[in-house]
């Protein structure tokens, strides 16, 4: 099945894109027909108005589901068609192509080139909306609320389904991934439109990913440890994975909270809340000082690197204690799960060797 995304909102509220909608699950059901001929499905498509799939097009669709898996020929026929449909039966394609591409990631090679096209053609119809509250450090962060510019409504009906095969290839295809995450012009354009649409903002979050190794230093009692996370976007997620893992192990921390740790693994959509149990600081200030913070809504890629790995400074908490939701969890993406494990505890002499390279101050 097509790669479930779903996101809370501000409000908390939940939502989640299924892989077909109106359709079978799976590709189990009994077939009537030994084979499906692509025209009747592409001409089927190509009448789909967007509402729920009739049941001469859900037929045609697991026919084309079960025989382009084994059908290069016929899977490239139907994605080089992409561009001629009309955005309601494109977006309808686009849903078949990206479950043929979960179940043969061999496919996601030959299809995104016109997956890719089709969304870049589909976002320069879109006007560029300024986001006044992107400063909101609530706001959660890759979740698009309705837009109040105006766009084509059947265009802004299909697009979630595009970006939702967007997701799917791109997620087999790690090269292209970081090719296109590290275009900065390509991602400015997303963030300028994400508000059109949550499918826009599905794509900018698994762009914005990032998966490295992590120092981190404890001045005042001399510990540290270094770990491991993956597929992380923003630093309030990795501070909640950061306190889940730690838990008592650093002076200052606590008994993990079961809830947070589910939800900001992905393991539960219930809403929660976090507060920050240090002071999270970078560690090119030797004090902890509030203007050296490592900032929860900026990307992990903020986090300095130093030697091989990206180091944070766990001071104990200044006036009071950083909180946040578990919006800035979301969205999640089933098949690119987060998480963050402890990799080994820093002897007293490593911790030692990094507080004279960064400059901290002696204990006591």
């Amino acid at each position: 099945m097509l790669s479930k995304l779903a996101f809370q909102s501000s409000e908390g509220d939940e939502r989640v894109l299924t892989t077909v909608p109106g359709a079978s699950p799976t590709l189990s059901s009994p077939f009537k027909r030994p084979s499906v001929d692509v025209d009747s499905f592409l001409d089927a498509c190509r009448v789909h108005d967007g509402s729920d799939p009739p049941p001469h097009l859900r037929e045609l669709s697991e026919h084309f589901l079960r025989e382009a898996r084994q059908s290069p020929s016929l899977f490239d026929q139907a994605a080089s068609c992409l561009a001629t449909l009309p955005v309601s039966g494109a977006g309808w394609l686009a849903i078949m192509l990206g479950t043929c591409v979960e179940y043969e990631p061999a496919l996601a090679a030959r299809s995104a080139p016109a997956v890719l096209s089709v969304l870049n053609d589909w976002l320069s119809q879109l006007p560029a909306i300024d986001d006044e509250a992107a400063s909101d450090e609530m706001a959660v962060p890759a979740v698009a609320e309705p837009a109040s510019a105006p766009g084509d409504p059947e265009l802004l009906d299909a697009l979630p389904y595009l970006c939702q095969c967007v997701v799917a290839h791109l997620l087999r295809l790690p090269a292209l991934r970081q090719e296109r995450g590290t275009d900065a012009a390509w991602m400015n354009h997303l963030s300028s439109l994400q508000e059109h649409s949550h499918g826009i903002s599905w794509v900018l979050e698994l762009l914005n990913r990032r998966s490295g190794d992590l120092v981190l230093l404890h001045p005042t009692s001399g510990q540290g440890a270094r770990v491991r996370y993956e597929n992380v976007s923003n630093c309030f997620h990795l501070f909640s994975l950061i306190q889940s893992e730690v838990g008592r192990r650093i002076e200052g921390g606590q008994d993990p909270d079961e809830a947070v740790a589910a939800s900001a693994r992905g393991e539960s959509d219930v809403p929660v809340s976090d507060e920050a149990w240090w002071h999270y600081g970078d560690p090119r200030s030797p004090l902890p000082d509030l203007t050296a913070s490592i900032w929860g809504e900026a990307s992990v890629q903020s986090i300095p690197t130093i030697r091989d790995a990206q180091v944070i400074l766990l001071w104990p908490p200044q006036m009071g204690r950083r909180s946040w939701h578990s919006g800035f969890f979301t969205p999640r993406i089933e098949d690119d799960p987060q998480s963050l494990t402890w990799v080994a505890a820093l002897t007293s002499e490593e911790c030692r060797q990094w507080m004279n390279e960064l400059g901290l101050p002696p204990r006591g």
